[in-house]
């Protein structure tokens, strides 16, 4: 599975609360999405998922929130003795993306067909067990969202159960925040996911309607042997690149305007970081710029006229 985690600044507070265990750790709160679906993508996003319309998705909030530290020999931070014993998890998205400060639906109830559970249902085709952290289901594109159809955008919080509302506040590398909602008329304070530059996380699943019209594709091979090769699939109807990766699923997803002759994105590829990507589609030629400089790769042509 691939871990999808914000990865945040340090915060230090001040204020104590909870119990802090006799250890020489610190204290560490982050909480990500594990799933297969993970892309790299272009999208405004501190992570995308690609869901297909009518398929099956699957992701689970996964969070390391306790005292730990890397091991001796150095390595992944470790939690030792975690903060939370009884979690229980919610989904938080807003009620009109296009305003910023726009309030929120929170699916956390207990009962998962609870009325923002079904919300999230109706919106997404997404059903959501707060009890286990689970988002599953065949997804489709009937939601309402400043980007247009086809995508969803939302957050993620866990708590304990039973000292939820006395968490530990110490010293520690925070990436989350303390946040409370109100739902059913109880009151809950909540960890929530943040990114890492003074705000909350951004998750985003990226529904793709069934792909009207041929299917193309190209082989791109690097002149710089280093980085091999891409397969690259356009999705002219959704609008999107797909890049292939090595399993054969896709592992790059990046919106772009395909009427245009040569498109391109502001980002890299799977496996080259980058900050801009252009492929002219007349030449083949794919052009990726990395802060060491540009690399190139000529993709074979499906025709005499475009590659793609």
């Amino acid at each position: 599975m691939r871990l999808v985690a914000v990865i945040c600044t340090l915060m230090v507070l001040g204020i104590l609360g909870g119990a802090m265990p006799a250890l020489a750790d610190d204290f560490y709160a982050g909480i990500g999405l594990q799933s297969d679906q993970a892309v790299d993508s272009n999208l405004d996003a501190d992570a995308v998922f690609l869901a297909r319309e009518g398929e099956p998705f699957q992701a689970k909030i996964v969070y390391h929130i306790g005292w730990g530290g890397a091991p001796p020999g150095g390595g992944t931070i470790e939690i030792h003795k975690s903060a939370i014993q009884d979690p229980e998890y919610a989904v938080i998205w807003p009620q009109n993306p296009s305003l910023p400060n726009s309030p929120v639906y929170v699916c956390e109830s207990a009962e998962p067909y609870g009325p923002d559970c079904t919300g999230l249902m109706l919106n997404a085709g997404v059903q959501f067990d707060p009890s286990t952290g689970i988002l599953t289901g065949a997804v489709h594109g009937n939601i309402a969202s400043s980007r247009g159809p086809g995508i969803f955008s939302f957050n993620i919080a866990v708590r304990d159960k039973k000292t939820g509302e006395q968490p530990y506040r110490g010293n520690g590398y925070w990436w989350v925040r303390f946040v409370q909602f109100t739902v059913g008329g109880g009151t809950k304070t909540w960890m929530e996911s943040t990114n890492g530059r003074g705000d909350y996380s951004k998750y985003i699943i990226a529904i793709l309607n069934v792909r009207t019209g041929p299917e193309v594709s190209a082989r791109c091979t690097f002149n710089d042997s280093r980085f091999g090769s891409r397969i690259l699939m356009l999705d002219a109807s959704n609008r999107y690149v797909e890049v292939l990766g090595d399993t054969g699923s896709v592992a790059g997803l990046y919106q772009i305007d395909p009427s245009k002759d040569v498109i391109g994105w502001a980002k890299g590829l799977p496996g080259i970081y980058g900050t801009a990507t252009s492929l002219d589609r007349t030449s083949g030629l794919l052009t990726v710029t990395t802060p060491q400089g540009q690399v190139t790769a000529q993709c074979q042509k499906r025709s005499n006229e475009r590659v793609f």
